[in-house]
């Protein structure tokens, strides 16, 4: 055999030294051991869901997550702020702008496998503060007497039933109808007052008109004027009695209509007497 024959059979033999050695690499040596498949060897998987989500402020949603590849279908819930309970249901914060929160599922039976997902928190717009006009009462009544004095005043209340600050204005629309204020910041108490000096006997109306925080309210008022009682007079005389039994004489008299009579005068019966009451 020549030697370029004797090298083509050396690497022939080479050849099938290292094809036996792959051989029995690849089956295990011969069958007597075996290896764990990708699927039973970190093979775990999670699946959070739902994704891209956008909620308001302090409001609820509610996210699932998937286990494959385990028994174990469990998982453990965090957030990067807000609350989320065991079952997933997220609470998001309360936040004055914009925020980015993340969700994270990770899996209990295999604690480096996770899924987390991304969602936005926007703020709630903030509602200005709006101011709400009450009047009370929404009727007021007097009662007064011709050249007599003036009816005491009355208290007219004036608050804010909204929010904010509230001012406001008053108005009366006739000349006996005073206001002890014509302007001011509720809450406050505005004294009204009728002014009966030149006014004849009757009824009258009277309006004060207050306005605030775009509302107009109208309280009407009633004034009732009598006329002053008239003054009566009356003369009384008699003789000087006879009868000897009769020994005096007295005049009662009452000036209110079923009140009690008062004594106006007492005269010896024995003489005449005349008098006026």
């Amino acid at each position: 055999m020549s030697g370029r024959e004797k090298a083509l059979v050396s690497l022939i033999l080479f050849g099938l030294i290292v094809s036996a050695v792959i051989l029995l690499v690849s089956c295990g040596g011969g069958g007597s051991s075996s290896f764990p498949s990708s699927s039973s060897s970190g093979g775990v998987t999670v699946s959070a869901s739902p994704a891209n989500v956008t909620i308001n402020s302090g409001t609820t949603r509610q996210f699932t997550a998937t286990v494959t590849h385990s028994s174990n279908t469990a998982v453990t819930w965090t957030t990067t702020a807000g609350t989320v309970s065991s079952s997933g249901l997220f609470t998001a914060p309360t936040v004055n702008s914009t925020t980015q929160v993340n969700v994270t599922a990770t899996s209990k039976a295999d604690s480096s496998k996770s899924s987390t997902v991304a969602l936005t928190v926007n703020a709630l717009a903030v509602k200005p503060a709006v101011a709400a006009l009450a009047v009370s009462p929404a009727t007021m009544s007097f009662a007064g007497e011709v050249g007599a004095a003036n009816p005491s005043p009355a208290g007219m209340s004036i608050t804010n039933s909204g929010s904010g600050t509230l001012s406001f204005t008053g108005v009366s629309d006739q000349p006996w109808l005073a206001l002890s204020a014509a302007s001011g910041t509720a809450p406050s108490t505005i004294e009204v007052s009728p002014l009966t000096t030149g006014l004849k006997a009757g009824t009258y109306t009277g309006h004060v008109t207050v306005k605030g925080g775009g509302v107009t309210k109208v309280v009407t008022v009633a004034l009732s004027i009598t006329a002053a009682p008239v003054q009566h007079s009356v003369a009384l005389a008699w003789k000087a009695a006879t009868d000897p039994k009769i020994v005096s004489y007295s005049m009662y008299r009452s000036t209110i209509s079923g009140s009690s009579y008062g004594l106006l005068a007492s005269a010896s019966a024995r003489r005449p007497i005349a008098i006026r009451a």
